[in-house]
């Protein structure tokens, strides 16, 4: 799958505090290197900079008030803390990804392949490794289908 040329988003971490995340996957003056740049109004962090490189382009970009996460095309998710220095290595999934959702401590990935990925990142723990969510949508689909019957 191809990821976009330019990811942006804005992470509001408080009311008055808030980070611009962007990815740039376009060519760079840095040959086969993907750039990931955080940038905090002068309310957080004193308005600090940084930026990181990734071997493959990003598909998915988020934030919060610990963190920054990157999804790349590798299908590897990379977790940073808000100055850019990373909380654990690049985490491996077994498919691209496709959602991603986190909540405290957790990170979860869903990866187009139906499979669920869940680490704490404060423990630095796998608490899922690729569990198959396809029962769970087979299930969702006959049932899906029974109702589209009884309602002929």
């Amino acid at each position: 799958m191809k990821s976009e040329a330019r990811l942006l988003r804005m992470v509001r971490t408080k009311k008055e505090f808030c980070y611009v995340l962007e990815a740039e996957n376009a060519p760079s003056s840095l040959k086969g290197a993907f750039l990931l740049r955080c940038r905090h109004d002068a309310k957080s962090l004193n308005g600090l900079e940084w930026s990181i490189c990734t071997p493959y382009p990003i598909c998915h970009i988020t934030g919060d008030s610990l963190r920054v996460i990157a999804l790349t095309e590798d299908s590897s998710a990379h977790v940073l803390d808000l100055k850019g220095r990373y909380v654990l290595p690049p985490l491996i999934l077994h498919a691209y990804p496709s959602k991603i959702f986190h909540h405290g401590p957790y990170l979860l990935v869903v990866t187009v392949r139906a499979t669920l990925h869940m680490w704490n990142v404060h423990t630095k723990k796998c608490v899922l490794k690729a569990e198959s969510i396809a029962p769970l949508l087979d299930q969702c689909a006959s049932l899906d289908q029974r109702d589209r019957k009884s309602v002929v």
